[in-house]
């Protein structure tokens, strides 16, 4: 009987219990994996098999050492204690807080993170750190705040003689905020950004520490985040904005438009095409402006776009930031260059004769796919054997794997 192969897609294996009954029963076996553990001994005898191991970092360790694989949040703090050596494998987010101890990472062979961490500057010493995603440095002697902070009233009567950070921005947009009181406390601040209100902007300043970008907001104008231009907006905020984001100009800003009399937008203006040279005529500062097809779908995780709905849609339809947009088969070419436009999406997914027309209408995306499919290839979620008799192949799929 023929041996079959086998092909492990993971995101963290343990390889170091590999034994040769398990590799004797397959022709091949391929390993997919974001990390793979392997012992001394399991290496030496891989080698002696077809064994391919596809990986961004390959870990040589003693079979007695741990390997901790853990899934969402993860912290190292005062009360962390190993008793063994131990390997940590973070798929979500790290946080390693101030007053973890020097004693934590005595056993912590290497930290392997695949998402996001969040580290105090001033730890002395730490363990072996891979990060494939983001990592976030923040000062250790200062009091976290949420990402983006808004200084109010009740924070200014409660704040302490302490440095603050938050990760984005902090904005100071109460102009009769006591900034004479926070100075006098001690009180400073530490972000990329800060937000102030002019009328306070020069009493401000010297609560920022020197790398933070201070930006005015003129008197009049109201803040606001990324937004979508209507009369709702207006009624609330009134006529003159200045917006830390993006501006949207779709059909029902057309009324609106001509209501706002002035803006600040510290992003991208995106707007339908035919309000482009209402917006260049007004009193409206931008970073970047798109003009892009009528219609408008933004943010969506996956998003199938069907010819009934291009059809429809008279002045074209622009995708923004969606996660993965599926084209379906029947939407000519012709169609897409006409009335479709796609930007910052991670991927759309199309057929090889729709590809080039695809790539024409496309800004920013992450990949083009033509596989012909209206699906993109998706390995079963569990970790269950896929036997394939036709293939002769064998599957498994699984957030982390051991042999």
């Amino acid at each position: 009987m023929q041996k079959r192969k086998l092909f492990v897609n993971t995101t963290s294996c343990d390889a170091r219990f590999i034994t040769e009954a398990v590799l004797e029963q397959y022709e091949s076996v391929t390993i997919n994996a974001a990390v793979i553990a392997v012992s001394a001994e399991a290496a030496e005898l891989m080698a002696k098999y077809q064994v391919n191991m596809n990986a961004a970092d390959i870990i040589k360790l003693p079979k007695e050492a741990e390997i901790l694989f853990i899934a969402g949040y993860y912290e190292l703090n005062a009360g962390t204690v190993f008793t063994k050596p131990v390997v940590l494998i973070v798929n979500g987010s790290l946080k390693i807080s101030p007053d973890v101890s020097q004693q934590a990472f005595e056993n912590i062979i290497k930290i392997t993170v695949n998402g996001d961490v969040e580290c105090p500057a001033d730890l002395k010493i730490l363990p072996p750190l891979i990060v494939n995603g983001t990592m976030e440095v923040y000062p250790g002697d200062a009091i976290k705040l949420k990402d983006n902070f808004v200084v109010d009233k009740s924070f200014a009567i409660r704040a302490k003689g302490k440095k603050y950070y938050a990760k984005r921005s902090i904005a100071m947009l109460d102009s009769s905020l006591d900034i004479a009181a926070l100075a006098e406390r001690g009180v400073t601040f530490t972000t990329k950004k800060a937000f102030i209100a002019e009328d306070i902007f020069e009493a401000a300043v010297p609560l920022f520490a020197e790398n933070v970008d201070l930006i005015m907001i003129p008197s009049g104008y109201a803040y606001v985040k990324s937004c979508v231009l209507n009369d709702k907006l207006l009624s609330k905020y009134g006529n003159k904005l200045f917006i830390d984001g993006d501006l949207t100009v779709n059909s029902e800003s057309e009324s609106t438009l001509e209501s706002l009399s002035g803006a600040i937008i510290e992003g991208t203006v995106i707007t339908a095409k035919k309000y482009k040279d209402i917006i260049l005529k007004k009193d409206i500062e931008f970073k970047e402006l798109w003009p892009v097809n009528g219609t408008f779908i933004k943010d969506r995780g996956i998003l199938h776009l069907d010819k009934r709905t291009v059809e429809k849609s008279e002045e074209g339809i622009t995708v923004l930031n969606c996660g993965v947009v599926y084209l379906a088969g029947d939407i000519t070419p012709d169609e897409i260059e006409a009335k479709l436009e796609f930007i910052g999406c991670g991927a759309v997914c199309c057929q090889a004769e729709q590809r080039g027309a695809v790539e024409l209408v496309s800004q920013n995306i992450g990949v083009i796919t033509d596989s012909g499919k209206d699906k993109l290839k998706e390995e079963p979620p569990d970790a269950k054997p896929l036997a394939d008799d036709e293939q002769n192949v064998v599957k498994i799929s699984a957030a982390s794997y051991r042999f």
